[in-house]
C-alpha cells in the first residue's frame, strides 16, 4: 500500500490528475488558520459537515497564471471583491501558453476560494492530459475606504466608526478569519498577529488613513476598539 500511495503521489506531482476520492474516500476541506499562532481548534463534527461549493471554469490559458485566474474569477464570481494570494507555481507556463486549454477549479473556504489551475494541450478526440500549473487562494478584499486626503476634498473627516470598520476589514483580510469571529473586544496577538504581519497591517493602515501608523501601536495588545480610537486620534491630529 505504501508503494502504491508513493506512486500516486509521484504521478500527481508530475502533473497527472488523480481521483483522490478513490484513495481517501469521501470528505471535505477544512478551513485551517494561515499560521499556527491563531489560538483556534479545528475539529469537524457530524452536525457541521456540509458539501463544499465547487466551481469549474474551462477556457483558454492567458500569458500568465494571474491573467488566467482573473478571467475565470470574473465569470465565476460576478460580484468581484477578491484578490489572488499565496500562489504556488507547480509547473511554470510554457512560452506558448496561449495554445493551452485551461481549467480552473474553485473550492469555497471560510474567507474566499482555494483554486487549482490546470492546463492541457489540444489532442485528437476527447482525451486530454491535464497538468497542475498553480494552486493558491482567492481571498476576499476589504471594502474600499476613502483616505483622509480624498475626504478633505469633500470637507469630511473619517469618523471613529469608519476607522474601526477599516481596521476590522484589514484584519479579516490579512489573517484570513471569518468576519463573524471578529469584534472590537478581541486583541490582535490573540488572533495570531505576529511582528511580520503587524508590519504589513501598518503599511495598509498608513496608506488608507494617510498617517504613519507605528508598529508598536498595533502590537500594544490593546483591544480592537481601543486600537481604533488610537488610530482616530492619529487621523484627527494630522
Amino acid at each position: 500500500m505504501r508503494s502504491l500511495l508513493r506512486s500516486a503521489g509521484e504521478a500527481y506531482t508530475a502533473g497527472c490528475e488523480l481521483d483522490w476520492r478513490a484513495v481517501n474516500g469521501t470528505g471535505r476541506y477544512v478551513d485551517l488558520p494561515a499560521y499556527p499562532w491563531q489560538r483556534k481548534t479545528f475539529w469537524p463534527t457530524d452536525g457541521n459537515i456540509q458539501t463544499d461549493t465547487v466551481l469549474t471554469w474551462d477556457g483558454s490559458m492567458a500569458a500568465s497564471v494571474e491573467e488566467t485566474l482573473a478571467g475565470a474569477a470574473e465569470e465565476l464570481l460576478a460580484s468581484g471583491g477578491y484578490e489572488i494570494r499565496r500562489v504556488r507555481v507547480v509547473r511554470p507556463l510554457p512560452g506558448d501558453a496561449s495554445t493551452l486549454a485551461a481549467r480552473v477549479t474553485l473550492r469555497a473556504t471560510g474567507n474566499g476560494w482555494s483554486f487549482e489551475l490546470h492546463g492541457a494541450r489540444p489532442s485528437p478526440g476527447s482525451t486530454r492530459r491535464w497538468c497542475v500549473h498553480a494552486t493558491g487562494l482567492l481571498a476576499r478584499t476589504a471594502a474600499r475606504f476613502t483616505p483622509p486626503a480624498e475626504q478633505a476634498t469633500q470637507n469630511t473627516r473619517p469618523t471613529p466608526h469608519d476607522v474601526a470598520r477599516l481596521l476590522v476589514d484589514n484584519v479579516v483580510t490579512l489573517l484570513e478569519l471569518p468576519r463573524e469571529e471578529i469584534d472590537l473586544s478581541r486583541r490582535l496577538p490573540a488572533l495570531g498577529l505576529d511582528s511580520l504581519l503587524a508590519a504589513r497591517l501598518c503599511t495598509e493602515l498608513s496608506t488608507e488613513l494617510g498617517v504613519s501608523v507605528p508598529v508598536r501601536t498595533v502590537l500594544s495588545g490593546a483591544p480592537l476598539g481601543e486600537l481604533a480610537e488610537q488610530l482616530s486620534l492619529l487621523v484627527a491630529g494630522r
